[in-house]
């Protein structure tokens, strides 16, 4: 039997090329024992060298995910808009913060010169004024001058800031106003002292009490602002009444000696005329409806029995004096009897003002302590 030709159509065999091998075992699957202690050997063996050098066996049977890259332009990110908006609202912030540091110490800056301002002024009204007398009273005036146009000074530029401290600029707004009412009605009574009545020194203290809360609820709200007012300054009242009395009391005590020294029949004259000028000055108190000055002319009993409420304005709407006139005098006993006529108007809503007059009759007797003439009664003729 003839061999086959070897031709090139023929597979080539396995065995031929020198490639058999030996049979592998077939894959049968493993228990979860097995394959424990087969990973356990694979891992003590040494590494051998991956195909791709550095990596070992577990980094190439891991997958490898790689971060994607964003292509879009930058302006179209939103991650980068929001960080860069994060940043804007930072900067902002800390923008807003630093201008309200900045004026709320601006302003807590500007309080603290004004309010020393006006506490100095305050203290050189109360030292001129306890050094001043009643004929010398010129620097004490002065010092509230200066004092009155400081706070208005300081009134013109008390503003707070943009984003200041609104509070503490209207709470020293409120203590200049209240001062600036005392310090012009005191200035006003100081100009003139012989002028100044009871009721003028108690609305001179209402005035006072109102700046003296104003300026401690100020100091009370304002913690860290320097100076304060002294209570000297708060009783400038009863200062200018103090001077008003010696005063009074001196030309009193002048009066007394100079009429200890007239003869009997001089010194009658002097009395009669003394109790024509009291007459004459209660006239003119009640035509003004001044209570104050109306009581200096009184005695104590005639100022406990007379209606004072019938000088008041509410009382003298559609009715009230205007002029007197001195009729006669004579002497009666210790007393002088003085009768004056009183003019009066009417006021109606339908008719025209109409003017009467009532005539009067005042007793005028001597106050045996002080010596002055006064009022002691007052009944219609």
């Amino acid at each position: 039997m003839s061999k086959p030709k070897n031709d090139d159509t023929q597979p080539i065999l396995e065995d031929q090329l020198g490639l058999t091998q030996e049979p592998q075992p077939s894959r049968s699957k493993l228990s979860k024992d097995e394959f424990a202690k087969a990973l356990a050997e694979i891992n003590e063996k040494p590494m051998v060298e991956s195909p791709v050098q550095g990596e070992s066996i577990d980094e190439l049977a891991s997958p490898q995910i790689k971060p994607k890259t964003d292509l879009r332009p930058w302006f179209k990110r939103p991650s980068l808009w929001g960080k860069i908006s994060l940043g804007a609202l930072i900067v902002i912030l800390l923008s807003l913060g630093g201008v309200v540091w900045f004026s709320r110490s601006q302003d807590a800056q500007d309080v603290q010169s004004r309010f020393l301002s006006i506490t100095q002024a305050a203290e050189r009204v109360s030292s001129e004024t306890n050094r001043a007398s009643y004929d010398s009273f010129d620097p004490a005036y002065q010092s509230l001058i200066d004092m009155s146009q400081k706070i208005e000074a300081a009134q013109r530029t008390n503003r707070a800031h943009w984003l200041g401290d609104t509070r503490l600029v209207q709470s020293l707004g409120k203590a200049l106003d209240d001062m600036k009412t005392y310090v012009d009605k005191a200035k006003s009574e100081a100009n003139d002292l012989s002028r100044v009545g009871s009721g003028d020194l108690d609305s001179l203290k209402s005035a006072a009490t109102a700046a003296k809360l104003s300026v401690d609820a100020f100091k009370k709200s304002a913690s860290g602002i320097d100076g304060s007012v002294s209570d000297d300054f708060y009783k400038l009242n009863e200062r200018y009444d103090r001077l008003i009395k010696a005063h009074t009391d001196a030309e009193d005590t002048k009066k007394a000696a100079a009429d200890a020294a007239l003869s009997k029949e001089e010194q009658a004259k002097q009395d009669k005329a003394d109790a024509e000028e009291t007459a004459s000055r209660w006239t003119q108190a009640y035509i003004a409806g001044n209570v104050g000055d109306l009581k200096k002319y009184m005695t104590a009993p005639f100022t406990k029995e007379y209606d004072f409420g019938q000088i008041t304005a509410s009382y003298r709407t559609t009715n009230y004096p205007t002029t007197y006139r001195r009729v006669s005098t004579d002497k009666k006993g210790d007393q002088y009897e003085i009768v004056e006529t009183i003019s009066f108007v009417t006021k109606s809503d339908y008719t025209a003002d109409t003017t009467y007059t009532t005539t009067y009759v005042f007793l005028i007797s001597q106050d045996s302590s002080s010596k002055k003439w006064l009022v002691n009664s007052q009944r219609y003729q």
